[in-house]
């Protein structure tokens, strides 16, 4: 039986990995839709002749938020791209602290973009940018996603347990 403090830390890991699993749905989303407005660019510009400024601008824009909201679930999952030549071949003591350092660069990642893209946010909106052209936005639209997802992923990573060491995969 769980006492208090780990049954608050499995509740507060469980509502954690919720958010990151939501920010994950909204990427697919994003990556949906992204895609549905680049083939109808390439439909306007090229049977129709009619090319719309607006496409570029919001896809880049989407795809900078589909990168930064995945990172949260893609780190719970232990799903990131890693390179294991080295790791494999290490003794477990030697895993498990590599794991841990994996763990606080994620932290520390992580909490640099929250700070960096929730100081472009407060600038932005401050001085009230908006994007180039004729679909014309709030620059601290574009900003926020790297704020949320870089605070999620500090959360997630300070909850989640390192990476699993004791896989099949890394048992010498």
């Amino acid at each position: 039986m769980a006492t208090g403090p780990m049954k608050l830390l499995r509740r507060l890991r469980q509502g954690l990995l919720w958010i990151s699993r939501a920010a994950w749905i909204m990427a697919a989303l994003g990556i949906g839709a992204t895609m549905v407005i680049i083939v109808y660019d390439v439909l306007a510009r090229y049977v129709l002749g009619e090319p719309s400024e607006w496409v570029f601008q919001s896809a880049s824009s989407g795809l900078l938020a589909i990168s930064f909201l995945a990172l949260p679930e893609l780190y719970a999952r232990d799903d990131h791209i890693s390179v294991d030549l080295v790791f494999n071949h290490l003794r477990r003591p030697v895993r498990v602290a590599a794991g841990y350092v994996v763990r606080a660069v994620a932290v520390i990642f992580g909490a640099t973009l929250l700070w960096y893209g929730a100081d472009l946010v407060m600038s932005a909106s401050t001085a009230g940018l908006r994007t180039p052209g004729a679909f014309s936005y709030p620059v601290a639209v574009v900003s926020a996603p790297m704020a949320v997802g870089g605070g999620l992923l500090a959360l997630v990573a300070l909850v989640t347990p390192a990476p699993a060491i004791d896989t099949k995969d890394h048992v010498l």
